[in-house]
């Protein structure tokens, strides 16, 4: 059973959805190392784990913002990365610094179906708005999910995705239009999960192990299946659709977020996958 509304974006999402469910921070995963007294950091992990806008990163520097973008197996995204810390040393090989790093980061917008697998209906449907409850019927989710890729991949003009307007905020890989050539194939993704219910921000205050970096990477990579544990009552499971260009002989997936506007799926070719609950 939910509402099954089809919305752009996590950004659309927040300023669309009624205030009983609204995150306010859909789509998104923060960090934050503090070291309140001088802490050894061994220099590759913390690389690593801020994706390249640590202290000692490489990412784009204005008043002690940097910027970069990390790219996942899902999706890629913006880092945003500002820090307050003192350096005590620093080796090739270690660093022994002390204060605070934060980082934010936005994943690429797509498109975000949702239902919820709870039993109770009342304790997710919260808007009076909301007048039915239907339900998938038992089997169905993966057809639902082909519908309105197939749906999503009429609604796109692929010569419009090269436009200049579409590349991304900070003309990463991921984001820009590639190079036209035959291999080039034009696609919608589906990613069906049960959402994590969990803190959205990471505290690092000791060295940081692989096992960090590895939650850090894909807590970023899908961010969009990730809400706090406030909404574990709804018991949600999302369908993430990305329109995107698919390179056949590298395997590159290239996105394209600004692109994206609000898109009519019609219910009716929906109906043979869907039923009010009562019927289920």
């Amino acid at each position: 059973g939910g509402d099954g509304e089809l919305l752009t974006s996590p950004r659309e999402y927040r300023r669309n959805e009624n205030s009983a469910v609204r995150d306010q921070d859909e789509g998104t995963f923060s960090l934050t190392l503090q070291f309140p007294v001088v802490t050894q950091v061994k220099t590759d992990m913390l690389k690593m784990a801020t994706l390249g806008t640590s202290p000692l990163g490489e990412g784009f520097h204005d008043n002690n913002l940097r910027t970069s973008y990390f790219a996942g197996q899902y999706t890629t995204g913006s880092i945003f990365s500002t820090d307050d810390v003192v350096i005590e040393h620093q080796t090739d090989k270690a660093i022994f610094l002390s204060g605070k790093i934060n980082i934010h980061a936005e994943g690429a917008d797509a498109y975000v179906l949702c239902f919820s697998r709870t039993k109770n209906p009342g304790s997710v449907i919260l808007d009076p708005e909301y007048d039915s409850v239907w339900g998938i019927r038992a089997g169905s989710v993966f057809n639902l999910a082909q519908e309105v890729q197939t749906i999503l991949c009429r609604s796109f003009i692929p010569d419009d995705c090269f436009l200049s307007e579409t590349v991304g905020p900070l003309n990463a890989p991921g984001f820009s239009p590639p190079p036209r050539h035959d291999e080039l194939i034009f696609t919608v993704s589906a990613e069906i999960w049960k959402v994590e219910y969990r803190d959205r921000n990471i505290v690092i205050e000791t060295d940081i192990t692989d096992e960090i970096v590895r939650e850090v990477h894909q807590c970023l990579d899908r961010s969009a299946f990730i809400k706090p544990s406030v909404f574990g009552s709804e018991e949600e499971i999302r369908i993430i659709f990305r329109p995107l260009f698919f390179d056949k002989r590298s395997g590159s997936r290239y996105l394209f977020p600004n692109h994206l506007r609000p898109v009519f799926v019609p219910f009716d070719s929906l109906l043979s996958y869907i039923a009010p609950v009562a019927e289920l």
